[in-house]
């Protein structure tokens, strides 16, 4: 039997849950909403792995999707049918503390500084106007 059907064969069945067709820009998308998307579709096997990739997370966002699989096999798009069990990997950008080998101090430092860039993404994204200054 054909592990996945075409957008268009058993588009009613109740066993079988359609990859959403919002997944085709994931890369710009947190890994929760995307999991959301899946288990919205249907999908009762969505588990998110982080990748713990990022030191500090200037050049990707933590939490930005990195890749979506279905089965074992890369999705970039919607439309195809799986039956609702099957496994969805959402692999995602993370901060890798273990690559951080200060004391707590600098941790907490890096962590100060990812919420300021946090903050700074949002209100870029939202286009809210701000300044910075810096103390010396």
């Amino acid at each position: 039997m054909d592990i996945h059907k075409k957008d268009n064969e058993d588009l009613n069945s109740e066993d079988t849950a359609k990859v959403p067709s919002s997944i085709s820009d994931f890369a710009k998308k947190d890994y929760s909403a995307i999991a959301a998307m899946f288990e919205s579709a249907g999908f009762t096997n969505v588990r998110c792995v982080p990748l713990n990739d990022l030191t500090i997370g200037l050049l990707k966002s933590p939490g930005i999707v990195e890749s979506i699989t279905v089965n074992g096999e890369t999705v970039s798009s919607g439309g195809r049918r799986f039956p609702k069990n099957t496994p969805v990997v959402i692999s995602y950008h993370s901060l890798n503390r273990s690559r951080i080998n200060y004391d707590g101090t600098d941790i907490k430092i890096c962590s100060l500084i990812q919420h300021a860039i946090d903050l700074l993404l949002f209100l870029k994204e939202y286009r809210i106007g701000f300044a910075v200054t810096f103390l010396e």
